[in-house]
Order: structure tokens, then sequence, then C-alpha cells
């Protein structure tokens, strides 16, 4: 483009504007109409553009089931979400560091297609890896563009975090084998629906931050492992009793009133507590058989320890 070109352009997308205020405010718009006559715009049809990728997705060679998680993956408190971590922007260079020993790669929403599909075929080589999507609140993009997980759907970990997550239909795009799924709902000004989580039928962990639905409207999670809540409105553990094989369970920033349920959730070798203002007693967790590990953060009204 000339720069005689580009000058008439720049006066074209002028004279679109003028005249939209023109008839936005039913003012005299033909001295703009004149200028867009004189000064025409090539008008894009968007319906042409592809929004599919250019790279092919590469399924992997096997689609054996994921392995359990680890011992060290049950406790929250051990797993650092920044250790052996891959951030954008993804160069060739950086996309090469993603293998075996990757254990978090960290992608913003709104990227091309393309990069997404480099970065889901980069991570057939982490097999352990997550996937932590961050939404933040000034990218513009919500939770309907969750479709692009198609891309990653031979993925078993994934985390939400940052953002305003208020549709979560996307996660549908996800293999139902997924085992690790972390859900940081904070920014969401409407909390959406966890109907979702039925589709991961193998789920083994599920963190659950910021989401004020009443914990007994969850699916049950038969599967599931390890369970962290958090910023959830919460009263007792009635609602988790159904957790069978729940063997570790961390509660932070909940208004929780008693831990009378405790006994009856799965078999619990690891708890964690942290600032749960309406807990001063931890008698329940001396009959806790199973109990190897314990975390206690910010209990500030809680005065003794039951004898373990």
């Amino acid at each position: 483009m000339s720069a005689d070109e580009f000058a008439d352009f720049q006066t074209g997308i002028a004279a679109e504007i003028i005249l939209a205020a023109c008839k936005h405010y039913n003012l005299c718009a033909k001295p703009a109409q004149d200028l867009v006559d004189q000064f025409p715009i090539p008008k894009i049809d968007l319906s042409l553009i592809s929004h599919e990728p250019s790279i092919s997705l590469t399924e992997p060679a096997s689609l054996l089931l994921p392995e359990p998680l680890s011992e060290e993956e049950l406790v929250f408190a051990s797993f650092n979400p920044y250790q052996w971590c891959v951030n954008p922007p993804f160069t060739e260079t950086q996309l090469a560091k993603i293998g075996p020993d990757t254990l978090n790669v960290c992608v913003n929403m709104g990227m091309p297609v393309d990069k997404y599909v480099e970065i889901a075929n980069a991570m057939l080589r982490a097999p352990k890896a997550t996937l932590r999507i961050q939404g933040y609140e000034d990218s513009g993009f919500r939770g309907s563009d969750l479709q692009f997980l198609k891309y990653f759907r031979y993925l078993h970990r994934v985390c939400l975090e940052h953002g305003e997550f208020s549709d979560l239909t996307g996660l549908t795009s996800l293999s139902p084998e997924l085992i690790r799924l972390d859900l940081d709902l904070r920014g969401a000004t409407k909390k959406p629906s966890l109907e979702v989580l039925r589709h991961f039928k193998s789920l083994q962990s599920l963190k659950l931050i910021g989401h004020y639905e009443p914990l007994d409207k969850i699916p049950n999670l038969r599967q599931l492992r390890a369970l962290l809540i958090s910023e959830i409105s919460l009263k007792d553990l009635t609602s988790l009793t159904a957790l069978e094989n729940l063997q570790s369970l961390a509660i932070a920033d909940c208004k929780v009133q008693n831990l009378s349920a405790l006994n009856d959730i799965g078999h619990l070798k690891y708890l964690g507590f942290a600032r749960l203002p309406k807990i001063a007693d931890l008698s329940e967790i001396a009959d806790c058989k199973h109990l190897e590990y314990l975390q206690i953060t910010g209990l500030n009204n809680l005065e003794s320890l039951p004898s373990l």
C-alpha cells in the first residue's frame, strides 16, 4: 500500500465513523456520506475468515488411560503450580522446552488457534503436565471462549485461573478421562453450573475456588481422591460424605461451622484447614484412622489439638 493509498484508507475509516455518529444523533450526514462514497473501504466478509487451524493436531501414538495421581499430587499444600513451568511467548525455543519433566504449561486466552495446536502437540511429550489457562479480567475473553479446549482433548490435567469463567460448557471438549481439574471461579460475576463435571467420569482431583452453589448440587464424583474447596458457602461437610474414595481434603476461607461429618468421608489420609473463623475444635480428626498429613493455618479460635 502506497502512502497515498494509506491516506485514502484512513480518510475512509474516519468518514465511516463520522457518518455513523451523524446517523446516531440525527445530524446532517450528507458531507460524511460524500466522503464515504469518495473513499470507499473494501468490506470484509467475516464469514469467509477461517477459524480452524492450518496445523494438524497430532493424535498420540497410544490412548492409554493416565496413571493415577501420585501421593505428592494428592497433597495440595505440596503442589507448586509454577514448578517446571513453561510460559509464553511460545517461540520455537520455548516449545522445545516442553518435555517429560514439564509439570505446568501456562497459556493465555485469545491466542491464535495455530499456536494452541502447536502447544497441544508439544504437550504430548509431557504426559504429567497441567495446562494452566489464564483468562485475565482485562483480556476481554469469557468462559464461552473455552471452545479452543478441543485442541487439548488428549490432556489429563487442566486448570482455569484468573478469569471471568461464567460458562464452563466448553470443558466438555476435554477428554472424559481427565484426572485433575482446578477451577478458580473468583472472577465470575455469575456463578456457572457445575453440571459439566458429569463429563469427567475418571476425575481424581478437583480444586474449586470461589463458587457459591451448594456442594450437594455437584455431581457425585465417585472416583475423586482429592478435593480442595475455598471461598465457598459451606456450613458443614455432610454434602461430601458420598465421596467414598476421597483421600485428601483441603478447606480454606469458608464459614464451615462444624466438622462432625469428617469421619464419614472416604478414607482421609491428608487434611488441610486454613482460615476457618467458625472452627474452634478439631476433636473429629482424632478418629481419622488413616490420617498421615495435617496442615493447619490461620485457625485463630483453635485452642488445642486432640491426641493423635
